[in-house]
């Protein structure tokens, strides 16, 4: 007869076992979810979710807390777009320039994929989904800010501008968002990690398990130069595991490199006024979506009260900028506008002067 007691002796051991993996290895973790006791003894399916919160990432690898600073090179037309919307954009995997994002990482886990029955095309449809739902923006140290690479690449040629922006809440505090350097290559402990979990998962033949690790495989690349030299640090956004349909209100669609559709987040900029995210259309999309339950703009609001705070703290030009007017009027008419836009005046500078 099937003894309850038994099977909850069991799921607690396997839960054990997972969580001392996790340590040995040092991953950030978000929870472990079991279920499936049951009085007839159906299988346990144990899941393992990755971290909701960006406080999770601390003491692993992937915290970043060097300071709140970024810079984010770009054109001039796109620094007017920013502070017209006044809000950075967020886009999503597909618009990445490495083809390679995030399949790169989830290639290491087909083992253990396949080994849970998963099909090729699951995984190639899992692959899309994530790329399509993780939202990010690209930044660097301000160590790079003479860095005739990042100028050349991504600073129009040295036409365009680099923004320093600045932190202003602590991002220990966000969730659904994430602030880590890019990890190039460094698949070794993944690898490993898996090895272990294989064993674990023949120990338990008879039990299902699963991962929840998008966050985490959005922060590695691979080893080639072209990116490596990038030594990108990101601001990650990641659809929620949950209330999924509250963080859809918030994307755009747009053409992207390569002439595909993309979709984008806006994260808005800290102003004067108001440096709170976005709705579209509240009212309307509620009265769409609700379905006979009790949702209102505050539920929106307050869902998301945790995410990054950020301000335009400084403008750089770079060594090739030049406009029709005079440098000094372009930035005193630049400074007015910032004020009348963002309430409060932003300085624009040669590189040369830095």
């Amino acid at each position: 007869m099937f003894d309850t007691n038994d099977r909850l002796s069991e799921m607690n051991l396997i839960q054990e076992e997972f969580e001392q993996i996790f340590k040995v290895y040092n991953l950030p973790i978000g929870r472990i979810s079991q279920n499936g006791i049951s009085m007839n003894g159906q299988p346990v399916t144990t899941t393992i979710w990755g971290p909701i919160q960006n406080r999770q990432l601390v003491n692993t690898d992937y915290h970043y807390s060097i300071g709140k600073k970024l810079l984010h090179f770009t054109s001039l037309r796109s620094l007017f777009s920013i502070i017209n919307e006044k809000s950075f954009r967020l886009y999503n995997l597909l618009n990445s320039n490495d083809p390679n994002e995030y399949s790169y990482t989830v290639g290491k886990l087909k083992s253990f994929y396949k080994k849970q029955g998963k099909t090729e095309g699951w995984i190639i449809s899992q692959i899309q989904y994530v790329k399509e739902t993780a939202f990010i923006l690209s930044c660097t140290s301000p160590d790079e800010l003479t860095s005739s690479k990042f100028w050349d690449e991504y600073g129009d040629g040295g036409k365009g501008v680099c923004i320093e922006l600045e932190i202003f809440d602590n991002p220990i505090n966000w969730e659904g968002f994430y602030l880590s350097k890019v990890k190039y290559g460094e698949l070794n402990r993944w690898n490993e990690f898996i090895s272990e979990i294989l064993i674990l998962c023949d120990k338990h033949p008879s039990n299902y398990y699963d991962f929840r690790f998008d966050m985490i495989f959005c922060l590695h690349k691979s080893l080639d130069l072209t990116y490596v030299s990038e030594k990108e640090i990101r601001i990650l956004g990641q659809k929620p595991q949950k209330h999924g349909w509250i963080f859809d209100s918030l994307i755009h669609t747009d053409i992207g490199k390569r002439n595909i559709l993309v979709q984008y987040l806006k994260l808005p900029i800290w102003t004067e006024q108001s440096h709170k995210l976005s709705f579209q259309n509240e009212k309307q999309w509620l009265e769409r979506v609700n379905h006979g339950f009790e949702f209102t703009v505050d539920d929106f609001t307050s869902y998301f009260n945790q995410s990054p705070t950020v301000k335009i703290f400084k403008v750089y030009v770079g060594q090739n900028f030049h406009t029709g007017d005079d440098f000094y009027t372009f930035q005193r008419v630049f400074r007015n506008y910032t004020y009348d836009n963002l309430g409060y005046k932003i300085d624009i500078c040669h590189i040369d002067s830095v």
